[in-house]
């Protein structure tokens, strides 16, 4: 006879809510506009803007698509003109194509 385990609870995710992810672009946002900076002891190199409108940009791709931050970093290839990205090696082993995105092409295109 064998036994049977019960299962573990999962932790249920919290998400962010409307007003929580505008102020998180909000302030992204403000940091494009920095000039360049120097860090704190804490974190090594420069603030620049090209670090900042990467940041901003993958925080919209984040948002705009609901991938995980490790698929995204898996970003292949970008067709601007049919508004495609795609992403290789995903959580499922699998390609991913994402399509729309009207957060970013707001903002960039």
């Amino acid at each position: 006879m064998r036994v049977k385990w019960g299962k573990e609870r999962k932790a249920i995710v919290r998400t962010f809510n409307d007003m929580e992810i505008k102020e998180m672009l909000r302030e992204a946002k403000k940091l494009t506009f920095f000039k360049p900076q120097k860090m704190d002891k804490q974190h090594i190199g420069y603030q620049t803007k090209f670090t900042n409108q990467r940041d901003y940009l993958l925080l919209l791709i984040l948002i705009d698509t609901g991938l995980r931050i490790n698929e995204v970093m898996n970003l292949k290839d970008v067709h601007i003109t049919n508004k495609v990205l795609f992403f290789g090696n995903t959580k499922g082993k699998k390609d991913r194509v994402v399509h729309g995105l009207p957060l970013i092409y707001k903002e960039y295109i």
